[in-house]
């Protein structure tokens, strides 16, 4: 049994209790997990950005709701519930006093419910805009989904995405330091991160992944089909460059990944 297995299953003996909660603004979301010779299972969630039981407290350190069940249960379980609704559920948890709840267990998702002002305000302040403007790279804009700040910047003379993977502005500055030191040599490390790829996938292409009597593809052939659309970066210096495949891996993306200090280091095809 998996961690997350055991611990729903712990909560499934905690004290039942009815509350509301503002959806995350990722959202709903579902998990399929392979069962070798059995069934396959789903684990649906349900992230709550602030809830409170019925007739308590609001709490702000976030919930998520879990459930695992078969695929055909996944609909009457998440509802049609989106980013930022009030929803009131049924749930098992264990609540300790100034205990920072984290995990609870889905009984049920009874549906929407906008009668809580506390939890209606809250949910507007979450979908208020959180921005910053640096002046070498433009406005960064909070994607609260994905929890990270975007911003469309000029690469080697083509609009891309840079994203920013940090919250606390301590981060967030050491973030930009490291994304200025990749745009004052863009040609220089776009080559580099262009030969990692081609070092790493050029083989991968041409040994299993050519269509019936297509020929093998040059290194000038396999780079020319890249397209760059965006680049992320971390405070350590840890960064990651996405490109569309151009059809070579049937459109899966390609990611270069490496840091600052050693260069790019490795590079693979995802989704």
């Amino acid at each position: 049994m998996s961690t997350d297995d055991d611990l729903l299953s712990r909560l499934e003996f905690a004290p039942e209790y009815e509350i509301l909660g503002v959806v995350d603004p990722g959202g709903v979301g579902r998990v399929g997990q392979g069962v070798p010779f059995g069934d396959f299972k789903w684990t649906v969630s349900v992230p709550l950005a602030a809830w409170k039981p019925i007739g308590s407290q609001l709490r702000t350190s976030g919930l998520n709701v879990r459930k695992n069940v078969q695929e055909a249960e996944i609909s009457s379980c998440l509802g049609n519930v989106e980013p930022y609704d009030v929803i009131r559920l049924r749930v098992r948890i264990a609540i300790e006093p100034r205990d920072d709840v984290t995990e609870a267990l889905l009984i049920e998702l009874i549906g929407k419910d906008s009668s809580d002002p506390e939890l209606r305000s809250h949910a507007i302040k979450l979908q208020e805009e959180v921005s910053f403007v640096d002046p070498l790279l433009g406005k960064f804009v909070l994607n609260r989904g994905l929890n990270w700040f975007e911003s469309t910047v000029d690469w080697c003379g083509s609009p891309i995405s840079l994203t920013i993977n940090a919250e606390i502005p301590i981060e967030v500055e050491k973030s930009l330091v490291g994304a200025k030191e990749l745009w004052d040599s863009q040609e220089e490390w776009h080559q580099r991160v262009l030969t990692c790829a081609s070092k790493h996938l050029l083989s991968l292409k041409n040994e299993g992944w050519l269509q019936m009597g297509e020929p093998d593809l040059t290194e000038g052939e396999f780079l020319k089909m890249l397209t760059l659309e965006s680049i992320s970066i971390e405070p350590d210096g840890l960064f990651e460059f996405w490109f569309d495949d151009g059809e070579i891996f049937f459109g899966h993306s390609i990611m270069v990944s490496g840091t600052l200090a050693e260069g790019p280091k490795d590079a693979g095809i995802h989704g």
